[in-house]
This record gives C-alpha cells, structure tokens and sequence, in this order.
C-alpha cells in the first residue's frame, strides 16, 4: 500500500509465464521426488532409480567428476549411496524445482542436500548441498531424466584420496 492507503502501482518485476503444462509440471515434480526415495533406499537393488532415467541416462557428478551412463551404471550409483543405510533413512533432500519446456522437453533445476543421519531424536546434519541441472524428456512411461548434473554449492572438490591397495 501507498502512504495515502491507495495500492501501489510500482512495478516489483516481471514474472516469466509458466511454460509446462500443469499435468506435466507435476509429473516432473513426482519424478524429482521418486529420485530422493530411490537413491537412499536402493530399492529393486537400484532398478527403481534407473526407470526414472531414459535407458541412455546420464548422472554427472561435476564435484567428483563422477559419470554413470545407461541403466547398469545408474543401478550401481543407487546401490553405492544406499550401502549401510535402511530401506527407509531418507537423506536426500530436494526442493523449489523449476521446470521449463525445451527442445528435448524440458530442463529442470532444482536445490539438493544431503544429510548425515544421526541417533534417534538427533537432527539430521547436512552433508552436502548444491544443485541439480535436468534434461527431461517424455517418454510412453512418462517423464524420465536424459541428462542430471548435480552441481555442489562450493564447487570445491573433495580432497584426493590415496588409490586403494590390493
């Protein structure tokens, strides 16, 4: 409101319009969400998280220049990050998705963090956080990931490990 109890007139800046459909965009929204539930629990021993990919998926992990293409290597990806955890230690959190239609499809963007879980009542403690960067395209079984970068907040690598010794 104005000083004069009028509203404002100022302008506080554009809003671009929604270029998903609604059905489409909660898809995707499902999508996102079904990845958080696939990669803690592992589930299907990582099947669940490689239908949520197109059979020549890509998951590109820029902070540790890890890449898994095709089903095989996704299945593996959710193994690796479920190892030692129950079927239901959710850790991976993902919010404020914006999703836009592209030539493929769409891209979509979206926060991410990961926590450590800690003894019951204990709040979980953040482990890492940054953001995801989609390639999404619509398949006969639905929405599917082609393409998911993941882009930690620092950027900053982690530090080198020694080779593992036989």
């Amino acid at each position: 409101l104005s000083t004069a109890g009028q509203p404002s007139t100022a302008t506080r800046g554009a809003v671009t319009p929604l270029t998903v459909t609604a059905e489409d965009d909660a898809a995707i929204r499902q999508l996102y969400a079904r990845f958080s539930h696939a990669i803690d629990s592992g589930a299907e021993g990582g099947a669940a998280l490689s239908r949520l990919f197109t059979p020549d998926g890509v998951y590109l992990d820029t902070w540790t220049n890890k890449v898994y293409a095709g089903s095989d290597q996704i299945k593996g990806l959710a193994r690796e990050r479920a190892e030692g955890k129950s079927a239901t230690s959710l850790n991976h959190f993902v919010w404020t998705i914006k999703a836009e239609t592209a030539p493929q499809g769409a891209t979509g963007k979206a926060y991410v963090m990961t926590g450590a879980l800690q003894e019951a009542g204990k709040p979980v403690v953040m482990t890492n956080g940054g953001q995801y960067w989609d390639d999404l395209v619509k398949t006969s079984d639905g929405w599917r990931f082609k393409k998911r970068t993941f882009y930690r907040s620092t950027q900053t690598p982690p530090p080198a490990q020694a080779p593992a010794t036989n």
